[in-house]
């Protein structure tokens, strides 16, 4: 199976979209790793500020009203936008692709169980069930949200898992696996696991790019990402007021959002594209 991944993976590097989606998020990591490092202080504020300055040499980015650097905010909110969606899809991948294994392996009531569940919590929007958690925690510290996003996140891809779970529970290796006395944690890493893989790669693509747009959504509306902590959402939520007079403001992290999106989802075009290429 690991060789076939690494198959898969090249399939996805040749694929034209997935090279360029790579290369821009290679791109967007570097920015936020290093970034802060050699830019100013995106909160530092100047003793005489200038207030909003339009893109000169000296600030690629522009300044905000109060004099702090667009661009050296865009990269640590980079920083903090792309760690909270890391953290969030890896929290809710594993528990999506536990849930998902345990109900397609194991099978009768504790599938039916789980999958009601999986069904009732699909039924409620997301997004209202965050904004209840977060309007009544007011001020939730950074890991905190984290946690929510990620825990509310995996039902999609456990329903995912499940799916493929039953198809290969059919192949022949792993029944012959079975009827061979294979012990369920044997069957379960050595041939399910490895071989779901694509499901939950292509599953942890989409849903980087959703959990960029939630926490920046979360963000611009007041409940996400606290001051001074800036993070995409927040900086655009901030700027909100000064776009007539500094639409540079809004304008560098908003680009900043689609262009990770619009990366992500190159990434997994070309991942669905070399794990199936019937959907290509």
């Amino acid at each position: 199976m690991t060789g076939s991944l690494l198959t898969t993976l090249r399939n996805a590097w040749r694929n034209p979209s997935g090279r360029w989606g790579l290369l821009i998020l290679g791109a967007l990591i570097l920015f936020a790793v290093a970034g802060p490092w050699f830019l100013a202080d995106p909160a530092a504020m100047p003793a005489l500020g200038e207030g909003a300055t339009a893109p000169t040499l000296a600030h690629p980015f522009g300044t905000d009203p109060t004099s702090r650097d667009i661009l050296a905010r865009t990269a640590t909110g980079a920083r903090i936008s792309l760690s909270i969606a890391g953290l969030a899809v890896l929290l809710s991948l594993t528990v999506g692709t536990a849930i998902g294994l345990v109900a397609g392996f194991i099978g009768g009531w504790p599938d039916s169980l789980l999958m009601r569940i999986v069904d009732g919590a699909l039924a409620i929007p997301r997004l209202f069930i965050l904004l209840l958690l977060l309007v009544v925690w007011e001020r939730m510290p950074l890991g905190a949200l984290i946690l929510v996003i990620g825990l509310t996140g995996w039902f999609g891809t456990s329903r995912l898992v499940r799916a493929e779970v039953l198809r290969l529970k059919a192949e022949g290796y792993v029944q012959a696996a079975r009827a061979l006395g294979a012990a369920r944690r044997w069957t379960i890493f050595r041939h399910l696991l490895p071989n779901a893989l694509g499901v939950v790669l292509v599953s942890a693509t989409l849903a980087i790019g959703d959990v960029i747009l939630l926490e920046a959504g979360l963000s611009y509306l007041g409940v996400g990402v606290q001051p001074p902590t800036p993070s995409w959402g927040l900086m655009v939520f901030d700027a909100r007021n000064d776009f007539s007079i500094a639409p540079w403001t809004v304008v560098f992290p908003g680009l900043a959002i689609l262009v990770t999106v619009l990366a992500v989802n190159l990434v997994s075009d070309a991942l669905r594209a070399a794990f199936d290429p019937r959907s290509a």
